[in-house]
């Protein structure tokens, strides 16, 4: 797996984290994939190729170019998109979880694993612009009408970051949509806001605070639609709480 990773990425030492990921998708390809018919040699080089795209962002490794390929041209494109669709559903929760983990301290972004089991209930694989609104609201529970200096520098390094596999708009609209369908974590993120401005020592401002204290963590949101959201999710509740 090296030698494929360091044509794609043209480093001389690959980075640990990149092989293990590399490793574990050639390992999944081979259950979920079977003997290819054609370019069985290119399943390694393909594995390698959507761990590099996967990681570069967190690496700070360049874009990874298609060098020396095993098959034709065609025939890579073929099997890329197919193992880019059949893969990108069986990744390991365990990669993912260090994915969140390393990104939030990155950003300096507390209880990462409270953003990891918000992200996994949106959604069934690690989707970076759900990830980066669940982060933003981590950070920026509170709406303002104009974004501050320290929103626009959240957001330019996890664009940074997150390179091609996210957007500023797309994190933006997460950020609003998580605490509308997870009043648990909303109402856990708010108790940490509060936690944090009280330990920096900052003065309440009134107005914030009369807004939390009136749910600000469900902004725009009518009571009845709370209500009717509650209701929707009791027999499910009771369900998790049986087993």
């Amino acid at each position: 797996m090296d030698e494929e990773l360091r044509k794609l990425v043209a480093v001389e030492r690959v980075p640990s984290t990149l092989k293990q990921y590399a490793e574990a998708l050639l390992a999944q390809s081979r259950r979920v994939i079977p003997l290819l018919k054609t370019g069985e040699v290119a399943r390694a080089y393909v594995c390698a190729h959507l761990a590099a795209i996967e990681m570069s962002g967190q690496l700070s490794l360049a874009e990874p170019v298609v060098r020396q390929c095993p098959v034709s041209e065609q025939t890579y494109a073929k099997i890329f998109s197919e193992f880019r669709a059949k893969l990108g559903r069986a990744r390991t929760n365990d990669g993912d979880d260090e994915i969140v983990q390393e990104v939030c301290a990155i950003l300096e972004v507390p209880r990462w694993q409270l953003i990891r089991d918000v992200v996994k209930k949106q959604s069934s694989t690690l989707d970076w612009d759900i990830l980066g609104g669940a982060m933003y609201f981590a950070m920026f529970p509170i709406s303002f009408t104009k974004r501050t200096d320290e929103q626009d520098w959240f957001l330019a390094r996890f664009s940074k970051i997150a390179g091609r596999r996210s957007g500023i708009d797309k994190v933006i609209q997460w950020s609003k949509r998580i605490p509308r369908r997870d009043e648990g974590f909303a109402v856990k993120i708010v108790e940490d806001y509060e936690r944090r401005k009280r330990t920096r020592g900052k003065r309440a401002n009134p107005l914030i605070e009369g807004r939390m204290k009136a749910s600000i963590i469900l902004i725009d949101v009518k009571r009845a639609e709370i209500e009717r959201w509650r209701l929707s999710r009791v027999h499910l509740i009771e369900d998790q709480c049986i087993t």
